[in-house]
């Protein structure tokens, strides 16, 4: 793979990174208890008490902190790929399918700049 090439991906990488954050940061918290360290908690809304569920989590509160559940285990995963593909570039494996040790082709990596497998490998898996 040239240079110009995996420094056009790493720029891309790290802007995905910063989207990722800036999502993960609207529906998620870091994580302080005896988690994982660097885990994500979601936000739990809280969007006041009404007169009939003044104790209650209303049910819009509970169905929008289960959207912040899935979208943080969602967004969580994306970042972690990001990350191990910022990783593979700074150890020169970037762009090699895991699977079969053949070259991944550009074309596949602008389209997702953190596949881990080649076209085929993966396809080979659906």
């Amino acid at each position: 793979m040239d240079q110009k090439f995996l420094a056009e991906m790493k720029e891309q990488l790290l802007q995905e990174q910063k989207e990722l954050q800036q999502e993960l940061d609207a529906v998620s918290v870091k994580d302080v208890g005896d988690h994982v360290p660097g885990s994500r908690a979601p936000k739990f809304p809280n969007y006041g008490n009404d007169a009939l569920n003044a104790d209650d989590d209303s049910p819009i509160e509970v169905t929008d902190f289960m959207e912040n559940v899935s979208a943080t285990g969602h967004l969580g995963d994306e970042m972690s790929a990001v990350q191990k593909a910022l990783q593979a570039i700074t150890n020169g494996t970037y762009g090699i399918c895991k699977e079969c040790g053949k070259e991944i082709g550009e074309e596949r990596l602008r389209a997702n700049s953190s596949a881990i497998t080649c076209i085929a490998c993966a396809q080979s898996h659906q």
